[in-house]
């Protein structure tokens, strides 16, 4: 039998452009950057960074890996929960404030969902 897990202690998401990704998140998500978090190489260059999203209790690191990104970018790695479809239209609207890419409301198996693209 598998030892007991406490949780997640993060999801990491590959990227193109960490600064790019960052301001996205930031903007788009509130998201808060951990800066003591930030991941430097040998050299000092800063390869990934630590967010805190509000109403998300667990953390996301954006990596730079540009080919995992290119890879991964019909998969849709993160599923985040809103409590209803009026709080589902109310992202559309800040979305669609911002100008970030969005698919409008979708009909799916699970009910209704938003599927938000990422730079």
């Amino acid at each position: 039998m598998a030892p007991q897990l406490a949780g997640l202690h993060h999801i990491k998401i590959p990227v193109t452009d960490l600064d790019q990704s960052l301001r996205w998140y930031q903007d788009v998500l509130g998201a808060q950057h951990l800066q003591q978090f930030d991941h430097h190489d040998d050299a000092g260059a800063r390869y990934a960074v630590i967010l805190g999203i509000p109403g998300v209790g667990t953390t996301i690191e954006l990596r730079w890996a540009p080919r995992a990104a290119v890879a991964m970018r019909e998969c849709d790695p993160i599923t985040l929960a809103v409590d209803s479809v009026a709080t589902l239209t109310g992202w559309v609207e800040h979305l669609d404030s911002l100008g970030a890419d969005h698919s409008g409301l979708l009909t799916g198996g699970a009910g209704t969902l938003l599927v938000i693209r990422t730079p």
